[in-house]
């Protein structure tokens, strides 16, 4: 999977496929029509699967590391994702640098509601991010009025 060459020799399918980065933690490729996909896979202590996609593979353009990533862009990414799902799996805040502003809490509760397996998670976080954020995003929590809570709608 690391090379365009390897990867052109493979199928076609839904179900990607996986190398072992570590115990419980795999990278994934799946080949589109059109080109394929780099996929992270975590496996938690409980056994359940946590996956993330991380975006293009770079069959037909040359990686950015922005939107098109190669083999070993993807690994990172990947390390990325199981570090930071590990973090949230074991409860562990991050702590973040200057305010603490509605965005930043949004961001917590969604990852809250992610490591519980909580459903229509993606849907929340869409509606979030175009009707809260853009209006409250900044503000911190500490400084957030009843007033600009009622009058944001």
């Amino acid at each position: 999977m690391d090379t365009r060459t390897a990867r052109a020799g493979l199928v076609a399918r839904r179900e990607p496929y996986w190398t072992v980065i570590a115990k419980g933690c795999a990278i994934g490729y799946r080949r589109g029509a059109k080109g394929g996909t780099w996929l992270a896979r975590f496996r938690d202590e409980t056994g359940k699967q946590h996956h993330e996609a991380l975006g293009a593979a770079d069959d037909a353009r040359d990686p950015d590391g922005r939107t098109v990533f190669s083999f070993n862009q993807a690994q990172e990414r990947a390390r990325a994702f199981f570090a930071k799902r590990a973090k949230e799996l074991s409860g562990e805040i991050e702590t973040h640098a200057g305010p603490y502003t509605v965005a930043l809490a949004l961001n917590d509760y969604l990852a809250a509601r992610t490591a519980r397996g909580s459903k229509g998670f993606k849907a929340d976080k869409h509606a979030a991010d175009a009707r809260i954020v853009p209006l409250l995003g900044m503000i911190e929590v500490a400084k957030l009025t009843t007033r600009q809570i009622r009058g944001w709608d």
